[in-house]
C-alpha cells in the first residue's frame, strides 16, 4: 500500500453515470491532493499520471471532459514549467431533462414547407416528394465540412510527445495562429497533419545538412571553419 495515500470521495462520484472509469480515475486521484479547507489542487500531469496510472498524453483530454461535466474548472494552461489549477467542483444530479418524439410524423408536415422553399435556390425543384426531399438534407448533413478547433499548446505538446519527435509546441502554435490557421490560402482541416508534414520537413533540413557536411568533408573543407585540410585530417572528416 503507497504510504497512507487516500481520497475522500464524493457519494455523487459514483452516482453520476455519466463519468467513464477513467474520468473516475483522474477525479480520485485529483480527490487525494485535496486538503482539509481547500478544493483547490494543482498537481502536475506527470504525477496525475503516475498516481492514477494513466498515460500523460490522456490527462489534459481526460480533465477537459470533467470540466465539461460540471466536476472541474480548470486555471492555467500548464506545461512544462508550470502546473494547471483545478477547482474541484460537485455538480446538481438531481435535475434531468428526457426528449422523447412520439409523433415524428406530425413533425415532418410542420417543417416540410419551409425546407422546401429553402432548398429550391440550391436546384432541388418544387416537385420533390417529402421522402425524396428528406433523404436528400440527410445527405447533405452528412457530407457537411466539419468546424476546425485550434488545438491548445498542451495538446500539440502530448501529441509531440507522443511522436516522439522535437517540434517546439508553442512554436507551433505561434507560428498558425499568426497566420490565421491558414495553409496557403485554405483553411487548415487537421492540426495533427500539420505536425506531420512539420515534422517532415524538419527531418530533410536534418538530412540536408549531414549530406553538406559530408560533401565538404570530402572535398577537404571543414564545415566549422571554412577552412580546407589535409592528408590525416581529410581523412579523419570523411570517417566522422
Amino acid at each position: 500500500m503507497s504510504q497512507d495515500i487516500f481520497s475522500i470521495v464524493p457519494l455523487e462520484v459514483i452516482q453520476d453515470p455519466r463519468l467513464t472509469k477513467r474520468q473516475i480515475k483522474v477525479l480520485i486521484a485529483l480527490l487525494s491532493f485535496r486538503g482539509k479547507n481547500t478544493n483547490t489542487v494543482w498537481p502536475s500531469r506527470k504525477t496525475l499520471s503516475e498516481r492514477c496510472n494513466l498515460p500523460i498524453t490522456r490527462i489534459s483530454e481526460t480533465t477537459t471532459q470533467l470540466v465539461d461535466l460540471g466536476w472541474l474548472s480548470k486555471d492555467g494552461k500548464g506545461g512544462f514549467s508550470k502546473s494547471t489549477r483545478y477547482h474541484i467542483t460537485v455538480p446538481d444530479l438531481t435535475v434531468t431533462e428526457t426528449v422523447t418524439v412520439t409523433k415524428p410524423v406530425t413533425v415532418t408536415k410542420t417543417v416540410t414547407p419551409t425546407v422546401t422553399k429553402t432548398v429550391t435556390g440550391m436546384g432541388v425543384t418544387k416537385t420533390v416528394t417529402g421522402k425524396e426531399l428528406t433523404k436528400n438534407i440527410t445527405i447533405r448533413t452528412k457530407s457537411g465540412n466539419k468546424r476546425f478547433i485550434e488545438p491548445t499548446i498542451d495538446e500539440v505538446g502530448d501529441y509531440c510527445l507522443e511522436r516522439n519527435n522535437s517540434i517546439n509546441a508553442d512554436a507551433f502554435v505561434s507560428f498558425y495562429k499568426s497566420k490565421g490557421w491558414m495553409i496557403g490560402k485554405n483553411k487548415m482541416k487537421c492540426w495533427k497533419s500539420a505536425i506531420t508534414n512539420w515534422e517532415t520537413r524538419q527531418n530533410q533540413k536534418n538530412r540536408s545538412s549531414h549530406v553538406h557536411a559530408a560533401t565538404q568533408a570530402s572535398r577537404g573543407f571543414d564545415i566549422d571553419t571554412g577552412k580546407a585540410f589535409t592528408g590525416l585530417e581529410q581523412i579523419e572528416g570523411l570517417l566522422n
